[in-house]
């Protein structure tokens, strides 16, 4: 799947114009990934998700796990796109997150991205897509909390100081370092990755907003769009199934028609991508049940029918399963945020 997963090459020109004039060091930071400064150099040059994991192996051989922190070119807005330009000239913060949620992956195929407002919380749940080792994983989703960051930090200034970040999995060695360029504070062994804010903040006027500029970025992201949704991963189909799956409509059957194709072609297809669809049903399932959880009045009966278990019990050895405690547990720890 990371071999078709086609990533914006500019952000990567930048950073690695740091190593030009090094001929020994380029060839081993563009080890056996088939890049060259003639390639990077072409304005159509094609950059896959797999060459981006080839390029940070060699890269973390070299410098460490923590070099891309290095490199602020990365999460800048030196790089203008018609996504990051859509988000800026977006009225409110919420406005620019409702394009986040909605183009990410036609500008960062490696990520999803969702919106949950709860209480007086909100936040963007960024998802890793593709199957990535556990460090490229982690710095996938350092990234994209500092290019939020970035991004917010334009639009609202020093609101930035309100924000809060949570990462899945453990610490990784450069947490310290993180921390230090997040302008909030930070978790690791989170159940996902959450950019979280003050709900509030959704409403305030950006401070960058452009109407006219807005209403042209999102027509030409839209064209996009549409362009790339010929050759869409099947996977990244069947997420977005899922995500609108109503109670009933979570299994093969019902997802294979919703994107349109036989289950046996779903399934094949999905194999050749190096998925499967009850990873992917589980994915959609933990998501769906962390954001309901929250809500008063849910049961473990009540979820279980919406997620379409045959009763609680099976809903809570999938929970035991997922995330090592009870639907209770959970409901209580989410109800708290």
């Amino acid at each position: 799947m990371l071999d078709r997963l086609q990533l914006p090459i500019q952000h990567a020109r930048l950073a690695l114009s740091s190593f030009v004039g090094s001929e020994k060091l380029l060839e081993q930071v563009f080890a056996d990934s088939g890049l060259s400064p003639e390639a990077i150099a072409r304005p159509k040059f094609a950059f896959s998700a797999r060459t981006l994991e080839t390029v940070s192996n060699n890269l973390t051989r070299l410098f460490g796990p923590a070099w891309f922190l290095n490199m602020p070119v990365l999460w800048s807005l030196r790089v203008q796109s018609e996504f990051g330009s859509a988000v800026r000239f977006a009225a409110t913060l919420r406005e620019g997150f409702e394009v986040v949620a909605a183009f990410t992956h036609v500008r960062w195929p490696l990520g999803k991205v969702d919106m949950v407002e709860e209480g007086d919380v909100a936040w963007l749940r960024f998802h890793v897509v593709g199957s990535m080792s556990p460090t490229n994983a982690r710095m996938v989703a350092a990234l994209a909390a500092l290019n939020l960051q970035t991004t917010i930090e334009a639009m609202r200034g020093t609101d930035i100081a309100r924000l809060t970040y949570e990462f899945e999995g453990p610490p990784p060695d450069y947490e310290d370092k993180l921390a230090a360029l997040l302008s909030g504070p930070s978790q690791w062994n989170c159940d996902g990755n959450r950019l979280l804010l003050p709900r509030e903040m959704l409403d305030a006027v950006s401070m960058t907003a452009q109407e006219d500029s807005f209403r042209a970025m999102m027509q030409a992201l839209r064209e996009l769009a549409a362009a790339r949704a010929q050759h869409r991963p099947v996977s990244a189909a069947v997420r977005a199934a899922l995500g609108a799956a109503g109670p009933g409509e979570f299994g093969a059957d019902a997802v294979a028609r919703a994107v349109g194709m036989a289950r046996r072609t779903m399934e094949r297809r999905l194999r050749e991508e190096g998925s499967a669809f009850r990873a992917i049903q589980d994915e959609a399932f933990k998501e769906r049940l962390l954001t309901i959880a929250g809500v008063p009045g849910q049961t473990a009966e009540k979820v279980a029918e919406e997620l379409g278990y045959h009763d609680a019990s099976s809903l809570q050895r999938a929970c035991r399963r997922w995330f090592g405690k009870t639907f209770g547990a959970i409901r209580e720890e989410r109800r708290k945020r």
